[in-house]
């Protein structure tokens, strides 16, 4: 094995968390190698809304989403399942709609531009220790040594059944469906149209164009997707107006199943688990992509201290985890008991005359799922 396979963390899984991971590390100054198993610039099944809690540690990281044509979103919207019962409020601290197309693309430039190594098309079979260090193996056969793993592999892989985690024996109903659409977005507003069994949220993106994104139960899918928009879906007509109104960039949907939002660990195998693979929050709560640039920014710390000697491996995997659920347990417990309130009718209806009739309310609610600017704490 030469020199050419050595890094001081191997971040496995190249997708917002773990190229924001790379980015950080690197300009650091320290040595990472990216794995992705597939190929820049890609799109993916995502809400591509973020809270504004991450710009001051992205503007740390040199990356202005303002200068990518992010689409700055300052207010929340929902409909019940029929579109006859509403609520609005303001979100306090604010957010952007940006494709993970267009920021994870410009992610991979910087971090190149920082001397990390990206490998794309280049799956990894394992990883785990190898003596004092960490060992990885791609699915070509390649071989890899770090001092440290950070693990950001998303929702659900082919990682996640070989390293036995409980969560992939676990049944999920749960389904995704992400298209971009021209039109159909409220300026500065992200809406969120709940239907019998799901709900979809819509945010305006870079260009002009709008992010449609739903989670369904797979009861409803039926005849296929096509038959789930018009035959369900639509019976919002909020969703309705949408989807005969506005104008599909590509007609074939992107889609994922089996989404779980059971209990995951932060760390697995000594590797710090980062972003989806470490917690899924449920897409209600719009915040994935904050949670996903939050936690990089936790693992890199944690990464970085170790490397510096500040603390033994194990003491670093005990603080991670420490610091991931302090920062994001209770956002998912949240999303967790604020689900049911949308895509069953009555509920639904219930839940929004309520926050209607009681407007205080919107501000703890809002709160529970965003968190507070990220300090940025760098050496």
């Amino acid at each position: 094995m030469g020199i050419g396979n050595e890094a001081d963390v191997a971040i496995v899984g190249g997708g917002l968390a773990g190229l924001t991971a790379a980015l950080d590390l690197g300009r650091r100054g320290l040595r990472v190698a990216l794995f992705e198993q597939k190929h820049y610039p890609m799109h993916r099944v995502c809400g591509e809304y973020v809270s504004n809690e991450v710009l001051p540690y992205l503007e740390s990281l040199g990356v202005h989403v303002s200068g990518l044509g992010a689409h700055p979103v300052h207010r929340l919207f929902a409909t019940g399942c029929d579109g006859g019962e509403t609520w609005s409020a303001p979100l306090p601290l604010g957010g952007f709609g940006l494709s993970r197309y267009v920021f994870e693309w410009h992610l991979v430039e910087q971090a190149r531009a920082a001397g990390v190594r990206i490998f794309e098309r280049t799956p990894v079979r394992t990883f785990g220790p190898a003596g004092e260090r960490m060992r990885v193996v791609t699915e070509q056969g390649g071989e890899w040594h770090a001092a440290m793993v950070l693990c950001a592999t998303g929702k659900r892989s082919r990682l996640d059944r070989r390293l036995d985690r409980r969560f992939m024996d676990r049944p999920t109903p749960w389904m995704a469906v992400k298209y971009h659409v021209q039109g159909g977005a409220e300026p500065g507003v992200i809406a969120l149209h709940s239907f019998d069994g799901g709900y979809c949220g819509v945010v305006g993106i870079e260009g002009g164009l709008a992010n449609v994104c739903y989670l369904a139960h797979e009861r409803n899918l039926g005849d296929g997707i096509a038959a789930m928009e018009r035959e369900v879906l639509s019976r919002n007509p909020w969703l309705a107006r949408l989807f005969r109104g506005a104008q599909k960039i590509d007609p074939r949907p992107l889609a994922i199943a089996r989404i779980s939002f059971a209990d995951r660990s932060a760390t697995e195998n000594h590797a710090l688990m980062v972003g989806d693979a470490a917690g899924l929050v449920t897409p209600l709560c719009g915040n994935g992509m904050a949670m996903a640039i939050g936690a990089a920014r936790l693992a890199a710390e944690s990464a970085a201290a170790f490397l510096q000697g500040a603390c033994t491996r194990a003491e670093c995997e005990r603080e991670y985890a420490a610091r991931w659920r302090k920062a994001y347990r209770t956002r998912i417990l949240a999303g967790r008991l604020l689900q049911p309130l949308m895509g069953e009718p009555r509920v639904t209806d219930l839940a929004l005359r309520v926050l209607r009739g009681m407007p205080r309310l919107a501000r703890p609610v809002i709160r529970a799922t965003h968190g507070a600017p990220l300090r940025v704490e760098r050496s």
